[in-house]
């Protein structure tokens, strides 16, 4: 009964703001200034109305973050201060807005209620509702579509032109450098979608169904008909992902990952996390984009085959660790990203918001043993050689300042002006690590940074790289699997070829078939460890 009470208690309180006679107002910013509201459904909405709109007026959401539009039912005071918006912006098709649009116009019938995906042709035969009755929908989903980002981006500028004549001109304005970004972000996914091979992927809900279409892409759902997958499902799921070689499965914040990770072990296949109702709409948009894109890699030396058919996709802010045998080729694989090892055949592509660059920023940590420590250098010295300069031209002052933050981030401040040569294994790999990632690298690449230091700096290592990973990819090679399988998210395990674990769960027989060799299980210290028994590697 109380449920059934609640829809009606929040008309109530509208009614009751409308016959008090409330106006639109604005609201007040931190410099105190008023500024008039618009209302829009979810945050992509509130990141294209932002930018044609401009600074002088204040955007409100009405589907908070975390929540579903689908299923969303609006509090009694969002009911009111919908009734000061200039214009309430809607997609017209979301759950929320079938349920809820007609009670908003009849509380506030003052304020104009725009679609903005009007004049876009919708797709038929999408499914919300509950497992025992699915509806069967038009397909809401349509600013995951650059294109059609384009075409909701014109409805709100006509919109607005339409209300306020007087800024007319400067929403025209915005509009156009707005559709020249959409256009660059679509041209830079046809670019990239042009090289990808193959040209399917996986999806827990289908949210990227305009998408696909745009870019020709296919989509595979997890989900059908708003139930989840049964066994017999999932056996075809895992089937069809190994026909249509799916490399990437993309899973939505509010949806259970346990079956995306089960498909993922049994495929090796990517696992990324998408949040298409993020505010950052373009940074969520180019998720399909990776940072490295390795294809068909061969490398030898000397005539000898040393990796052979390999396929690796890091994105961004992923977390890769690289295992596997003495000799197997984790070091040639690094070589080989770094461009320190030309492959044989095969390509190393490059990314940049979805277009092939080139090269992209990249911190690399060496290995320990592989350092010069009688070099006659300081740790200052050490940590500001990570950044460029031109030949000819001193380091600036801002470069200096960034140098001295990093000492101190890495604990090594009062050390600026000792010699390499004088530090601690632990001391000298943090130095190291500055340098790496001074430079704000796309991708930091360590190669087994453990080595020679004690346990406690290790495990301030890793909450170190915990950090950085929120800034870049981080791609770490080590013989150390107990270390390695608590920190990292993925795993590549390298023996001659490459084979991908989307996550740290790895049974030992897997283990023991991917390095060729036995494993064994020891305990030492807080963690035990899995260390490779005698053997040869062929």
């Amino acid at each position: 009964m109380q449920m059934r009470l609640l829809p009606f208690l929040f008309y109530l309180v509208a009614c009751l703001c409308f016959f008090t006679g409330c106006k639109p107002s604005g609201r007040t910013d931190n410099k105190g200034t008023q500024r008039p509201v618009i209302t829009v459904s979810i945050e992509p909405l509130r990141y294209i109305t932002e930018r044609i709109a401009g600074d002088g007026f204040h955007v409100e959401t009405f589907v908070p973050k975390g929540s579903s539009p689908e299923t969303y039912e609006p509090t009694p005071e969002q009911m009111m201060k919908l009734r000061q918006s200039l214009v309430y912006f809607t997609i017209g098709d979301l759950g929320f807005e079938r349920t809820w649009t007609d009670r908003f116009r009849q509380t506030s019938p003052e304020v104009p209620f725009v679609r903005t995906s009007e004049g876009i042709k919708l797709i038929e035969g999408h499914h919300h509702g509950t497992p025992d009755k699915p509806e069967n929908e038009t397909d809401p989903h349509v600013w995951t579509s650059p294109a059609r980002m384009k075409a909701i981006a014109q409805n709100i500028c006509a919109a607005l032109c339409k209300l306020d004549t007087a800024h007319a001109r400067q929403f025209r304005r915005n509009l156009q450098q707005t559709l020249a970004d959409l256009q660059a972000t679509e041209d830079s996914i046809h670019t990239l979608v042009d090289s990808l091979h193959p040209k399917a992927f996986l999806i827990y809900h289908p949210t990227l169904t305009y998408f696909a279409q745009d870019y020709g892409l296919t989509q595979i759902a997890i989900e059908t008909d708003g139930k989840e997958p049964s066994p017999a499902q999932l056996v075809r799921l895992i089937r069809l992902c190994k026909e249509k070689q799916v490399r990437t499965i993309f899973v939505q914040q509010e949806f259970d990952r346990r079956n995306a990770e089960l498909i993922a072990k049994e495929t090796g296949t990517h696992l990324v996390d998408i949040n298409p109702l993020s505010y950052e709409w373009k940074e969520e948009t180019m998720k399909i984009t990776p940072l490295i894109q390795l294809n068909r890699i061969q490398v030898g030396y000397d005539g000898k085959q040393v990796l052979r058919d390999i396929d690796l996709t890091v994105y961004a802010h992923d977390f890769l660790g690289v295992i596997g045998p003495n000799g197997g080729g984790k070091t040639t694989l690094i070589k080989t990203i770094l461009g320190l090892k030309k492959p044989m055949s095969g390509t190393v592509t490059f990314f940049r918001e979805g277009r092939p660059v080139p090269s992209i920023r990249m911190g690399y940590l060496p290995q320990y043993n592989k350092i010069d420590k009688n070099f006659p250098v300081s740790v200052y010295e050490v940590v500001l050689s990570g950044l460029r300069k031109s030949f000819w031209k001193r380091y600036s002052k801002a470069q200096h300042q960034a140098t001295r933050d990093m000492l101190c981030r890495m604990g090594l401040d009062t050390l600026a002006d000792r010699p390499i040569g004088r530090l601690s294994g632990g001391q000298l790999q943090r130095a190291l690590l500055g340098r790496a990632i001074i430079s704000q690298p796309d991708v930091v690449i360590l190669d087994e940074p453990n080595t020679y230091i004690d346990k406690r700096f290790e495990t301030q290592l890793y909450q170190q790289l915990e950090e950085i990973n929120r800034e870049s990819a981080i791609i770490l090679v080590s013989h150390d699997l107990g270390s390695v399988l608590q920190n990292v998210k993925s795993i590549a395990c390298v023996n001659e070829t490459l084979d991908y674990h989307p996550d740290t769960e790895l049974p030992e027989g897997w283990l023991e078939d991917k390095f060729n060799c036995p494993i064994d299980l020891v305990g030492h210290g807080n963690y035990p460890h899995r260390v490779l028994k005698c053997h040869k590697h062929s």
